[in-house]
């Protein structure tokens, strides 16, 4: 076996570990999603209970990519529930490529750092220091999306399409399909938002 080829396996496996989830949703759970106008270019995130729809906070980045949206939603939801010491079993995301950097502990981001993005980078490293000084015992898993439709956290912003217009029935094969929140309710004031440099501790 070739360097290359084992590296393509090593890659597949990798792959199949992060893409790793139930049959259906396990409603216990968040989840979380970002959403950028161009990429890069102005990022918001948040995350939202799968069941209830509620969005449990959210943030808006400024100019930053759609990864390093999911990648710091994830490490907030994280940092959010262990400060206050509550159980969180599951985060679901549908990037890959997000959850990869979370298990690596590293944002790999191709984003060029500039003199107006300063802040973002510094948020970035917060979001490393703290998965590199901190245990958790969430899973964190790809959401289904070719099954079980947009996720919840989902911004509604694509093109909608068969898999991305949602409903809260179940579909002809039995799996539950998710509406996305219509209505923004009061989000938990914590008093360690993004903003403050004591999210990531």
């Amino acid at each position: 076996m070739t360097n290359e080829e084992y590296d393509d396996n090593f890659q597949s496996a990798k792959q199949k570990e992060i893409t790793l989830t139930y049959a259906i949703p396990v409603l216990e759970s968040i989840c979380v999603d970002a959403s950028s106008l161009s990429n890069p270019g102005p990022t918001e995130y948040r995350a939202v209970d799968t069941q209830t729809k509620k969005i449990i906070f959210s943030y808006k980045l400024g100019e930053a990519t759609n990864n390093i949206g999911e990648f710091l939603a994830i490490v907030h939801a994280l940092s959010l529930y262990k400060k206050h010491k509550k159980e969180l079993k599951i985060i679901y995301s549908d990037s890959q490529t997000a959850i990869a950097w979370v298990k690596q502990k590293t944002c790999k981001t191709k984003l060029k750092r500039t003199e107006s993005n300063q802040k973002l980078f510094e948020i970035i490293t917060r979001a490393v220091n703290w998965l590199q000084t901190n245990e958790y015992s969430t899973k964190i898993l790809k959401w289904n999306t070719n099954a079980w439709g947009e996720i919840p956290a989902d911004y509604g912003r694509k093109q909608r399409g068969q898999n991305q217009v949602l409903t809260s029935s179940f579909s002809a094969v039995g799996v539950r399909r998710f509406e996305r929140p219509t209505t923004r309710p009061p989000e938990i004031n914590f008093q360690f938002l993004l903003c403050s440099k004591q999210l990531y501790l």
